[in-house]
């Protein structure tokens, strides 16, 4: 128990990473959430922002292309997209 000074940076600079790194996805969710209500449709909408900043730190700037391919992919497990049933027969 030495070394609580180091526990506790090593665990605030962690947070700060992965805190970093999850931003991205919320920026996209964000941004597609907003793409829905577009008149012209979603797909037009995120056409249109591709190269725009759409997230500042204050000091650099990010495009929405840039935050889609840096964001954490989700599988089909986490999105509700996949339910697996498996049905075992005894003759």
């Amino acid at each position: 128990m030495q070394n609580k000074g180091a526990i506790k940076f090593l665990a605030i600079i962690l947070a700060i990473a992965c805190a970093y790194q999850l931003s991205f996805t919320l920026v996209t969710k964000n941004v597609e959430k907003k793409a829905l209500s577009y008149p012209k449709g979603e797909q037009a909408y995120l056409d249109s922002v591709r190269n725009l900043p759409v997230y500042n730190l204050g000091f650099i700037k990010f495009d929405y292309q840039y935050c889609k391919e840096h964001e954490i992919n989700l599988g089909l497990d986490l999105r509700g997209g996949m339910n697996v049933m498996l049905e075992i027969y005894v003759e």
